[in-house]
C-alpha cells in the first residue's frame, strides 16, 4: 500500500504505511523482512529531496542485505550510487558518516557501479528498459 501511495505522490500516506510495515517486521524479529521497507523509506526520502535521510535508510537496507547475503543488496547499492551522484561525494560521505557513527562510506564500490551503468553511448539492458516502461505505464494508470 505504501508503494501505491508513493506512486500517487501521497507521500505522508506512504510514510505511514511504511512505518506500519516496519513495525510488523520488527516484531517478527527477522531483519531480512525489513530490507524492502527500509529501501522504500530511502526511495521516498530521495524523491522528497531529503537526501541525508535517504542515505541512512538505504545504507541500513544494504547493511542487512549484505549480512544475510540477499540479492537485493546489489540493487540497493545501485540506488546508493545514484544518490551519491545526485548529492555529490562530499555531502554523501558526510551523510553516511552521520548515519553510521563515523563509519566510512563504500565510495570505491559506488564509483564502480556508476562506471558500469548506462551512459549515452551504452544503452541499458533489455531488463532495465522493460522496468522503465513498466514504471511509466503504472504512472499513466494513476
Amino acid at each position: 500500500m505504501g508503494m501505491v501511495a508513493q506512486e500517487r505522490q501521497q507521500f505522508d500516506q506512504a510514510e505511514q504505511w511504511y512505518w506500519r510495515a516496519l513495525g510488523i517486521y520488527h516484531q517478527l524479529g527477522h531483519p531480512p523482512l525489513q530490507v524492502d521497507t527500509l529501501a522504500q523509506f530511502g526511495l521516498l526520502d530521495r524523491e522528497m529531496k531529503r537526501f541525508t535521510e535517504a542515505v541512512g535508510w538505504l545504507g541500513k537496507a544494504h547493511e542487512i542485505a549484505a549480512q544475510f547475503q540477499m540479492r537485493i543488496g546489489s540493487r540497493v547499492l545501485a540506488v546508493l550510487a545514484r544518490l551519491m551522484e545526485e548529492m555529490g561525494e562530499a555531502e554523501f560521505a558526510a551523510a553516511w558518516r552521520h548515519a553510521f557513527e563515523g563509519e566510512e562510506p563504500p565510495l570505491d564500490t559506488l564509483r564502480g557501479i556508476l562506471e558500469t551503468e548506462e551512459t549515452p553511448t551504452r544503452p541499458a539492458s533489455g531488463r532495465h528498459r522493460f522496468a522503465r516502461l513498466l514504471k511509466g505505464l503504472i504512472r499513466k494508470g494513476q
